[in-house]
């Protein structure tokens, strides 16, 4: 059984990484906007390919947020278990 002491440190660094994850999936969302301006602006000047190159950008960075963003839940699933340990003693 962990001590309580173990406990905390467990959230902190669960807080920690939390924190991170926010970050990167804000990151990531500011990008996805980026490529879709830059996407537009692309076709607006007809280059197809640089369009499409920036949406396969825009499509990755979307995803990537997705997925930080799930790790996120993740680890708020895990501060609540442990939460619920330092109740009980």
């Amino acid at each position: 059984m962990l001590s309580n002491n173990q406990i905390h440190a467990i959230q902190n660094e669960l807080l920690n990484r939390l924190t991170d994850l926010k970050h990167k999936a804000k990151e990531m969302e500011l990008e996805v906007y980026s490529y879709k301006y830059k996407k537009k602006k692309a076709i607006e000047n007809g280059n197809v390919d640089e369009a499409e190159y920036f949406e396969t950008l825009e499509k990755s960075c979307g995803d990537m947020a997705k997925s930080y963003e799930a790790r996120a839940a993740e680890n708020i699933e895990l501060l609540g278990v442990l939460a619920n340990c330092l109740e009980r003693g």
